[in-house]
């Protein structure tokens, strides 16, 4: 379905995102990020598979869907997909002495990374000191580990060469930019932020958003719908739709808690993962304090794709759950009646 976009879906603002059906678009990398955290699940707990087929099959479903998302390009859609992927991958391997001691040596060689883009390329000789004793510890996790560090360096190499290319598209570069202070802040930033500030303590009423109804505030009913929910009903309505979010998240949390076969307690985990960090990502970038980019708020911008992917993580968690409680391994939850 992905790789049917670029002959079949169209071209809308310079990607190949959505197909049309009638007057809808329909997005299947929202259900791709559903897809990614059941196929990443399966392979590493499926014990009567050999560890060869889990990193050539799993590990290569689970590239071949990122290079189908990223070349659409969405680069959101990426960066989500590869949380769930990762957080899965770690849940999973921080079980064992050697997946702890590689998420370490993964966590430090990127700092390092980090410093060395930054500053000079000299101090990636500091990430060969824990990868010998990994090596020495055990040669097939110092093995993978020296891919990782090599994907890492060299992605890092690469994005840092072909930054002023045509490579990177011009309003990644922009975003980027204007959210590390380089160059002034772009204009849906701005409104953003005048739409927050304006609402007061309770708002200007249901529809009577200025910047919003005006059109001064681009996408107010997908991407920035949260500055326009702020505007319209201030900071009260604000803490009300935080506070149920949290909620929501404690709540799904507390259903991963109670779950107690390793598969599904790394889907609801994975899938938890991805509502709220797509949550995150769109009130950090409505306030500013992240860098713009087309995520939709779970549950409240408009968009059938993203809210029907988001009710049928719903469904599955809670069916994960249901199938739990009657197996009277956990008492069932009156919220589920």
């Amino acid at each position: 379905m992905l790789a049917g976009l670029f002959f079949l879906g169209p071209l809308v603002n310079s990607t190949h995102r959505w197909y049309k059906i009638g007057q809808f678009l329909f997005q299947p990398s929202e259900f791709a990020k559903i897809a990614l955290a059941l196929w990443t699940a399966y392979w590493i707990t499926s014990e009567h598979i050999k560890a060869r087929a889990k990193m050539f099959l799993g590990g290569g479903g689970i590239v071949a869907t990122l290079s189908l998302i990223l070349l659409q390009p969405d680069f959101g859609a990426t960066i989500i997909s590869l949380v769930i992927v990762c957080t899965i991958l770690f849940l999973w391997a921080i079980k064992f002495q050697l997946g702890r001691m590689l998420i370490i040596w993964f966590v430090t060689t990127a700092v390092i990374v980090l410093f060395a883009a930054l500053s000079t390329w000299w101090l990636l000789v500091f990430s060969l000191v824990p990868l010998y004793f990994l090596l020495r510890e055990n040669w097939k996790v110092g093995l993978i580990a020296a891919t990782l560090g090599g994907v890492l360096v060299f992605g890092t190499i690469a994005v840092t060469a072909t930054w002023n290319t045509p490579i990177i598209p011009s309003y990644v570069k922009n975003r980027i930019e204007s959210f590390l202070g380089t160059q002034e802040e772009t204009f849906q930033i701005r409104q953003s932020k005048i739409a927050i500030g304006s609402g007061g303590l309770w708002g200007k009423g249901i529809s009577q958003g200025t910047q919003s109804r005006l059109r001064f505030l681009p996408e107010y009913t997908t991407d920035f719908i949260f500055s326009a929910f702020v505007e319209e009903r201030g900071f009260a309505g604000m803490m009300l739709l935080l506070t149920l979010y949290l909620v929501l998240f404690g709540r799904l949390i507390f259903l991963a808690m109670q779950v107690k076969d390793e598969y599904a307690r790394l889907i609801i985990i994975g899938l938890t993962v991805k509502i709220w960090f797509e949550t995150f990502v769109n009130l950090g970038m409505n306030m500013g304090v992240l860098p713009t980019k087309g995520v939709a708020l779970p549950f409240v911008s408009y968009g059938g794709s993203s809210l029907v992917a988001n009710a049928i993580i719903i469904g599955i968690i809670l069916s994960f759950y249901r199938y739990e409680a009657k197996r009277d391994t956990i008492s069932p939850s009156i919220t589920l009646a």
